[in-house]
């Protein structure tokens, strides 16, 4: 198995909307990353790291990060 982990997208959809972060701009500036990073995180074409994980999850307090990511297995795609 290869493993790797994949934002659950509709869950930071919901805790964005409970959040009041509208826009991808808005969650960048709370993460301290840049607007464009964070966009093409959520659009799948770039794999999130370790950093951006973790600021991710300190974004959402209460929440862990099995709550924003799951881990999928490669070889099965």
């Amino acid at each position: 198995m290869v493993a790797t982990l994949k934002l659950r997208a509709d869950q930071l959809k919901k805790m964005r909307t409970l959040a009041r972060i509208d826009t991808n701009a808005a969650l960048a500036e709370r993460m301290g990353v840049d607007a464009a990073t964070v966009s093409r995180v959520l659009r799948g074409e770039q794999t999130p790291g370790p950093k951006f994980m973790a600021a991710l999850v300190a974004c959402f307090p209460g929440y862990n990060l099995d709550d924003l990511f799951e881990v999928v297995d490669e070889s099965e795609r």
